[in-house]
Formats: C-alpha cells, structure tokens, sequence
C-alpha cells in the first residue's frame, strides 16, 4: 500500500566501473557550460568582498530574508556569467548561521546511547542515541504503522507520513520512544496536511501532538526543524526498523525524477544495496555550530527504490508545521 509509481528512477549501480561512476556523477555535476572556450569565460568572475562569507543565496531567497529580519549583516557579491551579463548574490557570516536556534537543546545526539551502552556493530543505532525517534502504534492490532519524530516539547508534537495515519481514530493511535513500551493511547490530535491526497505521495505529512508531558519518556529529546534546504552533496543519514544506520547523499534534485520533482519531495540516493530506512522515519543532516553539532530533520521516508530514497520535504512545509505547532 505504500508504492507509488511515480517515479521515474534510473538505478545507480556502485561500483568501479567508468560507466557507472560517470552516471553517479551526473546527480552531482551541472554540465550545462562543460563545451566553454577561454573567451566564453572572460567575463566569469566575482565581484565584491568574499571574507567571512559562509553561506549565500539569491537576495530574494527566503533564507536572506530571514537574516535580514533579524537584523544581521549581509555581503553583497556580483557574480559575472560566460556572456558578462551578472547576478546579485547575497551571503550570511557564520556566526549568523549559528544564532537562529530558538530551543538550544535540539538536535544533540546521544553518539553513546541512553544509557550507555557498547555498540554490537560500526552500524548500529543504540537506544536513546537519536533521542528524538519514535513509533506510531494502532492500539487494537498492536501494530506498528510507521516512525514519527519528535520536534516539539512545548506542544508535545512529532511528525510523520499522513498516509501512514489517515482513517486511523485518533483514540487508537499510540506514540512510543521505545519499540518494546506498553503505552495506552496517547495521542490527542492528528493533523494532516490540508493538500494530501490518499495514495499520493506529494505533501505527505501529518503532526501528532500527546496528551500530555506523562506520554514523553526522559530521555526524549527534539530533533531540529530546518530554516532552509539542505546543501548540495551533503551527507545525511536515517535509521532502518532493525536499528541500523543509513548513510545516504542530497544529489542534485532535478536529477532524481525523469521530470522536476514536485517542491513537497526531496530524494537522496546511497550504496544499492544500503539497508533501508524506516517508513515514516526521519533524514537526518548534522550540521555545526558554536557549541554543538545539530541533526536537522529535512525529510520523511516515503518510499525506498534500490538506491533512490524518497523522501517528504520538510523544508517545504516547515511555515505549516511551525503555524500548526505553534498554535497548539
């Protein structure tokens, strides 16, 4: 029930072969100005003062909006294309990057578990390790329908696939930080994204909020929701239902789908025969700052096709899931 045939995917095989690392590196390689002669790229260069430039965007881009709301400096490049004409660039300082944490708590990890505990394989996840995941349970059936993530301690919120809980009453819906708990039903309210159809990937996203402080365990710990995309190329990783851990890679999106992915999905691809992730579950990227690394949720597993994972945007929904949340 959790197929979509809408994708068109062209399977990566890893291996050494020249055929197939030139097709891997067609997802991570623009190759639009690969025929350029010298006097084609006379005019390629950056105009403007490049020191203390972490991150820059398109100045429309809501990421510069969004640290120009706050008042922090922006660096202004001009950056000159092959035919001279040129484009406005605007670029944030690190220390800006770092400031926009509005709970300092979430997104540490526990790389030890809780408790502490040794780690039977390099690629096991120990418990209490991502102290944000959890598991959605249909009480009746005892019945794992599929993983949530934990995002909110103010409104006891987590995030999950809307196609994993729609038509499930909400009385019989349980949330457990731990596979083996006997919780009775905790969940006092589903909400689904307005724009989600039934056996349709696109928008495929749903909050859950709890009862009360009772239904979080200790050691539950919120995951950080994102400001902006993730990088180009960067690594991220996600969990299989047998706890194991999936290292995969943002490749360039317009690569993953024979036509452009719709906004509300994202895909990342891994080695072919990588374990795969839990449904529901969520794409973690770790990003640094000042004091800690961070995991940033920026996806929810959809679906897994050889070494294609597809995934629910959550960059793309982050104003809804903010408004929902904050509002509870």
């Amino acid at each position: 029930m959790w197929k979509y045939i809408v994708f068109g995917v062209v399977t990566l095989l890893v291996d050494n072969s020249d055929q197939n690392l030139k097709e891997t590196d067609k997802l991570f390689v623009n190759t639009l100005y690969d025929n350029r002669t010298l006097e084609q790229t006379a005019c390629n260069t950056i105009v403007g003062v490049t020191e203390g430039c972490a991150e820059c965007y398109l100045c429309d881009h809501y990421t510069i909006q969004y640290h120009i709301s706050k008042n922090h400096d922006i660096q202004h490049l001009t950056f000159y294309n092959d035919d001279c004409s040129s484009t406005k660039l605007c670029c944030v300082n690190q220390l800006d990057l770092n400031s926009y944490r509005t709970n300092e708590k979430c997104g540490v990890d526990n790389p030890e578990g809780k408790p502490r505990r040794v780690r039977p394989s390099v690629h096991s996840v120990l418990p209490g390790q991502y102290p944000w995941r959890a598991w959605v349970y249909f009480y009746s059936e005892n019945i794992i329908l599929c993983a949530a993530t934990y995002v909110s301690e103010s409104s006891r919120a987590l995030v999950t696939l809307a196609s994993c809980v729609s038509g499930y009453p909400v009385s019989e819906l349980v949330v457990t930080f731990d596979k083996t708990a006997d919780t009775p039903p905790n969940v006092q309210q589903v909400v689904i994204h307005p724009e989600y159809k039934e056996l349709n990937p696109l928008n495929d996203i749903a909050i859950l909020f709890l009862h009360s402080s009772d239904s979080l365990p200790r050691v539950a710990m919120e995951a950080c929701l994102p400001q902006w995309p993730p990088k180009f190329s960067k690594s991220c990783i996600s969990v299989s239902e047998d706890d194991l851990e999936v290292n995969s890679i943002i490749p360039l999106q317009s690569r993953c789908n024979s036509t452009l992915l719709h906004p509300s999905l994202m895909c990342t691809v891994s080695y072919k025969h990588a374990y795969t992730p839990e449904l529901g579950g969520g794409l973690f990227c770790m990003e640094e700052e000042e004091q800690y690394f961070r995991f940033i949720l920026y996806g929810i597993l959809i679906e897994k096709i050889d070494n294609l994972h597809m995934y629910s945007n959550v960059t793309n929904h982050v104003d809804w899931l903010r408004n929902n949340i904050d509002c509870n």
